[in-house]
C-alpha cells in the first residue's frame, strides 16, 4: 500500500535519486528492472483521449502495466505493445491473459538479437502511442523520428501525457 499511495521514500524517484544512472546503459537497466513503477503505473486510468483511434492496429510504445493497452483493446483494436520493464510487460501479458484478450501482443525490445527498443518495431500501425515514456528517453528525437515512419498515412501518433507536470517531478534525460 505505501507504494500505491506515493510515500516519498518508498516512490519511483527516489529510488532513482538514489541509483543516479549516469549513462545511457545505466538509465536502460534502471528502466528495464525498477519494480517500483510496476507499482506507480499500476494506479494510472485509462486515458479517455483514445477512444478517438476509430480503429485498426495500435502500438503502445512504453505501454507500462497496460492500462491504455488494455483499454484499447477491450474497444476492439489490435494492441501490440513494447515495454523494455520485463516486470510491467510480463504483468501487462497476465492481464491480458486473464482477460482473454487475443488481441493484445507484445513487440519483444530486441532486432537481431541486441537489446534495441527502437527498431525492434518494424510493423505499420493505424496509430502510435507514447504516453508518458518520451521524457525517459535519451535522443528521444530518434524514437519519434522512427515512430512515426511506422504510422500508416492518415494515422495518428498520441504522445500526449497523463497529466501536466511541473519541470523536475519526473525523472527525465
Amino acid at each position: 500500500m505505501p507504494y500505491l499511495l506515493r510515500v516519498p521514500d518508498k516512490h519511483f524517484e527516489s529510488e532513482f535519486a538514489w541509483c543516479a544512472p549516469k549513462t545511457r546503459n545505466e538509465l536502460t537497466w534502471f528502466y528495464r528492472t525498477n519494480t517500483m513503477y510496476l507499482f506507480a503505473n499500476a494506479v494510472h486510468p485509462y486515458v479517455e483521449k483514445l477512444d478517438k483511434i476509430p480503429g485498426g492496429r495500435v502500438l503502445d510504445y512504453g505501454a507500462g502495466v497496460g492500462c491504455n493497452a488494455i483499454g484499447m483493446a477491450r474497444r476492439g483494436l489490435d494492441v501490440d505493445f513494447l515495454e523494455i520493464s520485463r516486470v510491467q510487460a510480463d504483468f501487462l501479458r497476465f492481464r491480458a491473459e486473464r482477460k482473454g484478450m487475443k488481441n493484445v501482443r507484445e513487440v519483444p525490445p530486441y532486432k537481431n538479437g541486441t537489446f534495441d527498443p527502437v527498431y525492434c518495431i518494424d510493423g505499420e500501425y493505424d496509430a502510435v502511442v507514447a504516453m508518458d515514456v518520451l521524457e525517459h528517453i535519451p535522443d528521444y528525437h530518434v524514437v519519434l523520428k522512427h515512430l512515426i515512419s511506422r504510422v500508416r498515412p492518415g494515422g495518428l501518433l498520441s504522445r500526449t501525457p497523463r497529466s501536466t507536470r511541473r519541470r523536475g517531478t519526473s525523472p527525465s534525460t
